[in-house]
């Protein structure tokens, strides 16, 4: 391949990859300080298509092959991005990048059949107004989606066990937890926050509790106490990597004595 051919091809590449960078990250950020924190068809379905759409028309010259492989490694440097300034978390970039790099393919497909039919110029004028429209089109996506939107989905997760203990040692217990050992589940070895110790300043409601993750913490107010059966708590505050995709309302606890222990 001659120089200027390889030069060229290099400089294509380095700009798909500051196209898909610049716009995946500002579009996320966008979104992100926006009216509402949820996100969904708006940033894993029409920003990643917009994207491949603009790197294909304007680019001058057939590079599909290009295009794909400085797809993949931009979406890889923007989710890794992503996970080291803590906007989200290793679990949900391994879930999101499928989906998002499916759109972002699609879109360059369409990109592509776009410069067939209108063939654009390339020029300062054209890659402007491209660029200028990626804000516009992703927030009116992200405000008809949230007109669409009507109500959060609620789930509750109940866990049980029985421990060889009475109602009273295990109450003692689950209080303040200086530390916390056990086998963990697989998602936390790949990104799930794993716990580690919880703080209770106090014993009645109103008191405060803070527990720790590796990356992050929860932080708790006591709505019901009823020693040695029950405490209720409500989560007001948690500051983990991919926070805003989940809200989290309360916890609560409920020890039941039997001959053998408490479950």
């Amino acid at each position: 391949m001659p120089l200027g051919d390889g030069l060229g091809r290099v400089n294509e590449l380095c700009e798909c990859f500051a196209e898909i960078e610049s716009t995946g990250l500002c579009g996320f950020f966008l979104l992100r300080v926006s009216e509402s924190p949820r996100m969904g068809e708006a940033l894993f379905l029409l920003l990643p298509l917009f994207v491949g759409a603009t790197i294909a028309m304007v680019t001058p010259r057939p590079f599909a092959a290009v295009g794909l492989l400085s797809a993949t490694i931009s979406l890889l440097i923007c989710l890794t991005t992503l996970i080291a300034v803590h906007a989200e978390g290793l679990l949900c970039a391994v879930i999101a990048f499928p989906l998002v790099f499916g759109s972002l393919s699609i879109g360059i497909g369409v990109g592509l059949l776009l410069r067939e039919l209108i063939r654009p110029v390339r020029n300062f004028t054209t890659n402007c107004i491209i660029f200028l429209a990626a804000p516009v089109l992703v927030f009116g996506g992200h405000r008809l989606e949230m007109k669409t939107f009507t109500q959060a989905r609620t789930e509750s997760v109940t866990t049980t066990i029985h421990l060889p203990a009475t109602p009273q040692e295990v109450w003692a217990n689950i209080q303040s937890l200086d530390k916390l050992d056990g086998r963990k589940p697989i998602l936390m070895y790949v990104g799930l926050p794993i716990p580690q110790r919880c703080e209770l300043k106090g014993t009645s409601v109103g008191s405060k509790r803070i527990c720790y993750f590796d990356q992050g913490s929860i932080e708790e107010t006591v709505l019901e106490w009823n020693p040695p059966s029950r405490m209720r708590l409500a989560i007001d505050r948690t500051n983990m990597p991919g926070r805003h995709w989940l809200e989290f309302n309360a916890a609560e606890y409920d020890l039941r004595g039997d001959a053998t222990g408490t479950l």
